[in-house]
């Protein structure tokens, strides 16, 4: 995310938005550590020390008297002021490890404003969307990308998988409203990316999402042989946003 963070951070820079670039840089960067550290049992202390000798080059700008005293405090010697402002290392970004990360900070964020509701709560079942939804969201954005309408992107769904095509045109306007919701930052960080298997990044961060939610966590695919599904709640999984059921 380091990467990420500076190429947004520069870019606001050279279009003059003074506003974006100070968020990005206070706000993101120090946001992201607080991820890291959370999310890593064994947080790398070279990785540490990389993040918060950037971040106060970043914010150098923007909080002048705080960086000189961050950059001492941190062991530089010198003044930040005169330091090199941090490359962009592309080599160095991983555009589906950010978005799989992403995922899990929404999907935490989503649970917890229902599960605060159930008090006896002790299991979460996740239904993860199945490939064919996540390929029909895929054609809609590639679709409105190009200047055309949503509709479009069904189509070309509906000629590339005609035995889904039923299902998708019941789900036309549920997605075009979770792209919405989902936001431009989201969707253009979902473009970037090779295909995402949702089952995969919550399956395998199952221990950590039960640590952060204190409840048991079981993901499932929507589309799965012999499916636990009480109360039939799989089918409204969508892509990036899977269906929930709390027991």
């Amino acid at each position: 995310m380091l990467q990420k963070r500076v190429a947004e951070a520069t870019e606001a820079l050279d279009q003059l938005k003074i506003r974006t670039a100070f968020q990005v840089s206070f706000y993101g960067i120090w946001n992201d550590l607080r991820w890291y550290l959370k999310r890593v049992k064994a947080p790398r202390t070279a990785a540490v020390t990389e993040v918060l000798g950037s971040w106060v080059r970043l914010l150098a700008p923007f909080a002048p008297f705080l960086a000189e005293e961050l950059h001492s405090v941190l062991g530089y010697e010198g003044f930040v002021s005169v330091v090199l402002w941090p490359a962009v290392r592309r080599d160095l970004m991983d555009a589906d490890a950010e978005l799989a990360e992403e995922m899990v900070s929404r999907l935490i964020e989503d649970v917890k404003k229902v599960i605060k509701l159930i008090p006896q709560a002790n299991r979460l079942h996740v239904y993860c969307s199945p490939l064919w939804k996540m390929q029909l969201m895929s054609e809609m954005i590639s679709s409105k990308a190009k200047g055309r309408q949503y509709g479009e992107g069904l189509k070309a769904f509906s000629a590339s998988y005609p035995e889904f095509s039923g299902q998708a045109g019941s789900l036309l306007s549920k997605l075009v409203k979770l792209i919405h919701d989902l936001g431009e930052p989201f969707i253009a960080s979902v473009v970037k990316t090779q295909r995402i298997d949702e089952y995969q990044t919550f399956s395998s961060s199952s221990s950590f999402l039960s640590q952060e939610l204190g409840v048991e966590v079981m993901v499932h695919n929507e589309d799965e042989d012999r499916l636990y599904d009480p109360k039939k709640r799989a089918s409204n999984s969508l892509p990036f946003r899977p269906a929930l059921y709390i027991e």
